[in-house]
């Protein structure tokens, strides 16, 4: 069986994930709201959130503002959509909003708070998603421009602050259907709604206005020339609103704003962070018709704990949003599964026969060395996820937040973007990453997900994942694991160690282990300074990283260099040395001729060639060496590269660590502190092992 052939559903239908739908496809978004999966703890939420609206209508107070938070993936946008549908209840598709939601809640409490919340509120929802370019069209713009272009296009307004506000003007006067006609004649005969985004909209206005003022305009240039916006800031907007509602809001009383990503575009700036609280205070002032839902991969307390100094400030942001809503991470787990992954009983069937005829070594071969992601895997839960094992639903989740709190990445990279619900799906029907057409009991495997999930990675590494794909191919060993390491570097509790790369790329129920596979590409790819190894695994090096590198090889030890360094370690290895014969007697330790310390018997540790061994045999047999013992080994090729490896990281310490290091210095010092603990602790283990076989 393929494995496109499990599932119950049409694994290859659209999903949507922007939150920017558009209220008159109906369709689709008749097809999102049937196919919401509502667990006990969104329908707990949805309660409460109504109870709220439908409290606040009854009993006018500034709880109006929510904040939705839930990791990359959680379903935070569709849960912040669907409290839109819900309080809105448009007629999508033939039936209302809120009856296809209530059949998939079977909550008659909360059918009965929507009841009053549409009786006492109807209410209008205005969509925007500040990750999108679509409705954040400049850097740094404050969110009342966004809002507002949002609001004006919702209630048929034209997007341009300037036009709107002339046609705000107009309506006013009573003078703006005199206006669209006029407009008719100016544009040649096309209607002003067609040409008011346009970029001679402006020219056209101003024509029109002339065409039905000449008095005031006597010119066809002379509107403008002299016209401005207006000047806004959040209480404008708010006071803004509330008249735009009272024109064109068709009988409703509230406008519902529902943001997504603005933990994404506060990203712990402290001026965007007051821009939000200035937004969200000029709505509670108004007591009701203004209400704010927002989404945040973090809490709100993780967003102003993160930034520095003025904490009492920040505290007022919390009172800002007084209802706060956060998803879980079995959420998504069961959202995933059964809304994307549900299988037939036939495909249950084919994946659990596999599973039990396999399962001691797959659990052996992809259990990762972790201390919170280390688990045996449990039959039901695999094949409710498979052909994703079910530890990556969270690894991919925890990979995305890292990448985005790194940056490098898309800046349009989001939730609303990519979530776990379509990287599920395009893990099965994707023509190029995609498992749809193999076989039942291959395995997702990070390589796949990260380049679907391209975008996240910083440029910088999607160009040593080109360079290494152009050497190994795109199909080899090399190339996956650059693409695991660049998705799952600094993820919590994954160590990138050998084990656990040959654990994320394991391709299938049946395959054998692949771990010496892995051990030899990260040997090449380490030699290729593509990667290096640290004491939390193996990661994809920077531009100071390979610099650094560069000067290290530079760096040979000289003999002189190599004997001081087996001093120094044999030195730490047998200083206090005693043996007791009746009673103890100090070593007087002594290497490659040089006397390190005092004692009672003396002991010479050289290494020696086969000539140097009959020199020192011959001399214990003469009376004056009676009392001293021999300790003669032979260097072999490891321990020789080990003493090189200890002496590169040793000269780059002294070298690199001045007053004037710069920030990427310190770091890569501290790398490389790291390393030598790492290597003087193999070098003694190593000279431990040449001198007890010497």
């Amino acid at each position: 069986m393929k494995i496109r052939d499990l599932f119950r559903g049409d694994i290859g239908r659209p999903i949507e994930t922007v939150i920017h739908v558009d209220l008159s496809d109906e369709q689709t978004v008749a097809h999102e709201i049937d196919e919401y999966v509502v667990t006990d703890n969104i329908r707990d939420h949805l309660e409460e959130l109504a109870d709220l609206y439908a409290e606040t209508a009854r009993n006018p107070s500034e709880s109006t503002n929510v904040w939705v938070s839930g990791f990359f993936g959680s379903g935070k946008s569709s849960f912040a959509k669907m409290v839109g549908y819900a309080l809105a209840n448009p007629q999508v598709d033939g039936r209302s909003a809120t009856e296809r939601l209530l059949a998939r809640t079977n909550s008659l409490k909360l059918e009965a708070l929507l009841t009053t919340a549409h009786t006492l509120a109807p209410v209008i929802t205005v969509f925007l998603d500040l990750s999108s370019g679509r409705d954040m069209l400049r850097e740094g713009e404050s969110l009342v421009l966004p809002v507002y272009r949002a609001l004006l296009k919702r209630l048929g307004y034209s997007a341009n602050e300037l036009l709107a506000e002339l046609e705000f003007t107009l309506e006013a006067e009573g003078r703006l259907q005199a206006f669209e006609t006029a407009a008719l004649e100016a544009t040649s005969g096309k209607a002003w709604a067609q040409v008011r985004d346009v970029a001679l909209a402006r020219n056209y206005a101003s024509r029109a206005l002339h065409i039905i003022d000449k008095a005031t305009f006597p010119n066809a240039d002379s509107w403008a020339r002299g016209a401005s916006a207006p000047n806004m800031d959040h209480n404008w907007l708010a006071d803004r609103a509330i008249e735009l509602l009272r024109r064109r809001g068709d009988g409703a009383t509230r406008l519902v704003f529902v943001i997504d990503e603005v933990g994404q575009y506060v990203a712990r700036s402290i001026p965007r962070m007051f821009d939000l609280q200035g937004l969200a205070e000029a709505f509670q002032k108004k007591r009701g018709p203004l209400w704010l839902v927002v989404t945040s991969q973090e809490k709100l307390s993780d967003v102003v704990d993160s930034l520095e100094s003025r904490q009492v400030e920040y505290a007022r942001v919390q009172d800002r949003f007084p209802l706060r809503v956060d998803l879980l991470p079995s959420d998504i787990h069961e959202v995933t599964s059964r809304r994307v992954l549900d299988k037939t009983d036939a495909g249950q069937t084919a994946i659990r026969d596999r599973f039990a005829a396999h399962r001691g070594q797959l659990n052996t071969y992809v259990r990762l060395e972790s201390p919170t992601r280390a688990a045996d895997l449990a039959e039901d839960e695999f094949i409710r996820l498979y052909p994703l094992v079910p530890y990556q639903v969270q690894l991919l989740i925890d990979s995305v937040s890292a990448r985005r709190a790194q940056g490098g990445g898309s800046p349009m990279l989001g939730g609303s973007n990519r979530t776990i619900i379509k990287l599920a799906q395009q893990l099965v029907i994707d023509p190029h990453n995609g498992l749809g057409g193999a076989e039942v009991g291959a395995l997702v495997t990070l390589d796949r997900a990260s380049r679907l999930l391209e975008e996240a990675i910083p440029t910088s590494w999607r160009h040593e994942i080109e360079q290494v794909a152009d050497k190994y191919t795109h199909e080899g060993t090399e190339t996956h694991i650059m693409q695991a390491v660049a998705l799952c570097s600094d993820v919590p509790a994954l160590p990138l160690t050998e084990a656990n790369l040959a654990a994320l790329l394991h391709p299938s129920i049946e395959a054998e282990n692949g771990r010496t596979r892995v051990a030899a590409a990260l040997g090449r790819l380490v030699a290729d300074d593509r990667l290096r190894v640290g004491d939390d695994g193996y990661h994809v090096q920077s531009p100071e990283q390979k610099d650094w590198e560069r000067v290290r090889k530079g760096k040979e030890p000289r003999p002189a260099d190599a004997i001081r360094i087996r001093k120094t370690i044999i030195r730490q290895a047998l200083t206090g040395l005693s043996v007791t014969k009746g009673r103890s007697f100090k070593i007087e330790l002594w290497v490659e001729g040089e006397k390190l310390t005092d004692g009672d018997v003396a002991l010479d540790v050289e290494e020696a060639d086969s000539a140097r061994r009959e020199q020192f045999r011959n001399a214990s047999r003469e009376e004056e060496t009676a009392s001293r013992v021999s300790w003669l080994y032979t260097l072999d090729d490891e321990t020789d590269r080990a003493i090189g490896e200890w002496y590169r990281s040793d000269e780059m310490i002294k070298a690199k660590d001045t007053p004037s290091k710069t920030a990427a210095e310190v770091e890569l010092l501290g790398e490389e502190r790291q390393r030598l603990g790492r290597i003087e602790r193999q070098l003694i283990e190593r000279l431990s092992h040449v001198m007890t076989t010497g």
